[in-house]
């Protein structure tokens, strides 16, 4: 297992992400998504995966559905 320095730049991804990611929960048609909002750690952990170019293993929705909108890959 590989070590990853979480920069400033993934910081900075990842609140963007917290903000996109909460706006689209909002408008999905999933009515359990709707009513979510994408925690700190899962914009961190999208922003980790698209900075590296990284899939992510996850069965979280509210994770799931957020990566697959920016085209981070999704494994399970």
């Amino acid at each position: 297992m590989k070590k990853i320095a979480i920069t400033l730049d993934i910081f900075d991804q990842a609140s963007k992400i917290k903000l996109k990611g909460d706006t689209l929960l909002s408008e999905a048609d999933d009515l359990l998504l709707k009513k979510r909002k994408l925690s700190a750690c899962d914009a961190l952990t999208i922003a980790v995966g698209k900075i590296l170019n990284l899939p992510i293993l996850t069965g979280d929705k509210d994770l799931s559905y957020m990566a697959e909108k920016i085209g981070v890959e999704i494994i399970w």
